[in-house]
């Protein structure tokens, strides 16, 4: 029988699938955006053993009619009702970081998509520490795009 706390994740990473599908279903990515999210949904679903055939699992575990969109909006709301606002989230991250990351060009833009792509066929090899070591290669060249930082974290988390 599983914790309270195992069964709030799996419930959490159900959520994860449900969101991920819901942002290609409503065109939210683009076509290379949803290969990513399908390779992150699948090591998702490993790391937290979803099965997504298993009907009575997924009612089990799925958070509808509510979704992970509408709960970080609710958040999002509260945030600024105390006040809190992504200006000062920046300030802090320029403070800590000491300056604004340089704008990547287009060179490094294409070269670190074929980093992703090359991380995206290592992880469907099984191959994690390749794949995050491609991943970390797009990140190193292109800082500001959050699939690379997904898709490394889902190797991480299928690699044990």
């Amino acid at each position: 029988m599983q914790s309270s706390e195992e069964n709030n994740c799996r419930r959490l990473a159900m959520g994860i699938v449900e969101y991920l599908d819901k942002a290609v279903a409503d065109g939210l990515v683009t076509s290379d955006g949803a290969e990513s999210l399908e390779i992150a949904k699948q090591c998702i679903t490993d790391a937290f053993e979803l099965d997504l055939e298993n009907q009575d699992q997924v009612k089990e575990l799925s958070l509808k009619p509510f979704s992970l969109d509408k709960v970080f909006d609710v958040y999002m709301a509260t945030q600024a009702k105390l006040g809190a606002n992504d200006k000062a989230s920046a300030a802090t991250t320029t403070a800590t970081t000491g300056a604004a990351a340089a704008v990547p060009s287009d060179e490094d833009r294409r070269r670190a998509d074929a980093y992703k792509a090359e991380g995206n066929s290592f992880v469907t090899q099984r191959d994690y520490k390749s794949a995050i070591d491609a991943y970390t290669k797009a990140i190193e060249l292109v800082g500001d795009t959050a699939v690379y930082y997904g898709n490394r974290a889902a190797a991480y988390s299928q690699s044990g």
